[in-house]
């Protein structure tokens, strides 16, 4: 072992022996003077021993992750302040169980601070004669029992109701609004077919032909009950079995002038097919059975 070594432990063993050559606590201060369990309490002191000659003058304070915790107290801040030759020293805690309380250790610029004693008093104990009340029920007012019972009954017969009166009429509705919605995704398109009529000699070939598909295209998926743009990027076999087409012989129509119009558009023949193109829509457009509006 060094000589340095021997000297700290020696060191180390007369700060144990005499703990008042490292600490001078004076003014000790609590407020209030006395607490509780749960009370947040403030206890303040100046130490003017050899812990405080390691600081020079100045303020310091710990930081919130820093501040140590037990179960015995929190500790919700401390602050400390040296000046003419004293450490003046704050924590604000707050106690949970009673009797002689223990900090856990506080650690400040690389030592332990030192805490005065601080007793917590309890209210058990300044009423030894008051045992503490047992657990009891809550109560009710009288006739609070029949009152509940009464309550649910009411929303069970209010349910029943509801769902007889209710419960046939909601798919009824569903349906009827999904017809409304048909019917108007028709008058729509037949007005937009006739709008793309009405472009075939100033609208570039190419350009009517993407117009016509893409609205020809969302008709069929609003009739099918799909959204609006669920058939967008569908070839038309695809949309053949989107809408049972094979089956329903409106669908399979439908699909054969979707299909010619895709092969006029990237077909480009010689010959102007806008004008057939159009009309097929517009009669399939008008041969669309809208049921249950």
């Amino acid at each position: 072992m060094s000589a340095r070594q021997k000297a700290s432990g020696v060191f180390c063993l007369f700060c144990f022996l005499c703990p008042g050559f490292l600490f001078s606590l004076e003014d000790v201060s609590l407020v209030p003077r006395e607490i509780y369990i749960g009370d947040e309490a403030l206890v303040s002191y100046s130490d003017s021993g050899s812990f405080a000659s390691r600081f020079s003058d100045g303020a310091y304070e710990i930081s919130a992750s820093d501040l140590p915790d037990s179960d015995a107290v929190s500790v919700k801040a401390v602050r400390c302040r040296k000046a003419d030759g004293k450490l003046f020293v704050e924590i604000r805690f707050v106690p949970w169980t009673p009797g002689d309380l223990e900090f856990p250790a506080i650690n400040l610029g690389g030592a332990l601070l030192p805490v005065p004693a601080v007793t917590v008093s309890s209210l058990l104990e300044k009423s030894p004669g008051i045992p503490p009340f047992p657990a009891r029920p809550p109560k009710l007012y009288p006739g609070t029992v029949w009152m509940l019972y009464a309550a649910a009954a009411a929303a069970l017969t209010t349910a029943l109701a509801a769902y007889l009166l209710f419960g046939k009429a909601l798919p009824r509705f569903a349906q009827s609004s999904g017809a409304r919605r048909r019917a108007r995704n028709k008058r729509q398109t037949l007005k937009g077919l006739r709008a793309l009529e009405r472009k075939i000699r100033t609208q570039p070939r190419g350009l009517w032909f993407a117009a016509a598909a893409r609205l020809f295209r969302r008709f069929l998926a609003v009739q099918s009950g799909c959204s609006e743009s669920a058939f967008d990027s569908l070839s038309t076999p695809e949309i053949r079995l989107q809408t049972g087409g094979d089956d329903d012989p409106w669908f399979s129509n439908a699909a054969s002038i979707l299909s010619e119009t895709d092969l006029r558009r990237f077909g480009n023949p010689e010959e102007d097919y806008r004008a057939d193109t159009v009309e097929a829509m517009i009669r399939s457009v008008r041969e669309k059975e809208v049921s249950g509006v």
